[in-house]
């Protein structure tokens, strides 16, 4: 923190506190818990073949706004904020590991938040900080980011999908088209030789007629018509 001429008195107070609780093993056991919850709900998020998961998370997907940042913490995102909660205490409730990964998070930051009441307990400190408030907030910011990240993946992945079955459409109805273009032409080319046919076996006895004819006329039968 970064302060033009003397820092206020209550900034040192709460520093004090927060820099003897940095000087403990707390730091490692943050990271630690942090880091196993979040690796957890990953692992969690790449089954996306469930029929639940799939739909509530491409459902926060297709309410993503157009135009600028898709950050949890954006207020492009405050409408959305809630849903990605919800779908975020969906995946760790489903999940005892990732359950049991919260509570101690949720355990170390109450210890902390102890350790810190004590703290200003004794040195005469007003407390003005709560760790399971910031712990919460700083949680399920992360985890949301890896929600949304997540979730622009599947509706990528989708659009795809939409994009390939639209070719494929298109495909099946170009061959269809061209299936009924060359059955039309067949029946087309089917009443052609129909028709010569029929033209040459009408010729065929219409010759046979005048041989007959010239024939009866030639054997005195009949007389030549004029």
């Amino acid at each position: 923190m970064f302060s033009i001429g003397t820092l206020p008195k209550y900034t040192i107070l709460e520093f004090r506190p927060i820099l003897e609780l940095a000087a403990t093993d707390f730091k490692a056991k943050e990271i630690l818990a942090r880091k196993l919850i979040q690796d957890k709900v990953k692992e969690e998020l790449e089954d996306l073949n469930k029929f639940t998961v799939h739909n509530k998370l491409l459902n926060i997907a297709n309410q993503f706004p157009k135009e600028g940042s898709l950050a949890y913490e954006s207020e492009n995102m405050l409408f959305l904020r809630n849903d990605i909660d919800d779908f975020t205490n969906y995946i760790i409730k489903k999940d005892e590991t990732c359950k049991h990964y919260k509570e101690d998070f949720l355990e170390l930051a109450k210890y902390k938040d102890e350790m810190f009441n004590d703290y200003c307990k004794r040195n005469g400190y007003e407390k003005t900080f709560n760790f399971e408030q910031q712990y919460m907030k700083d949680f399920y910011r992360r985890i949301g980011n890896i929600v949304i990240q997540k979730a622009k993946e599947l509706k990528q992945k989708d659009l795809e999908r939409l994009k390939l079955n639209a070719q494929i459409k298109a495909q099946k109805i170009a061959q269809k088209k061209k299936f009924w273009a060359q059955i039309e032409y067949s029946l087309y080319l089917s009443q052609l030789v129909n028709y010569e046919i029929i033209k040459a076996f009408k010729d065929f006895r219409a010759m046979l007629a005048r041989a007959e004819y010239k024939r009866l006329v030639e054997e005195g039968y009949i007389e030549a018509e004029m």
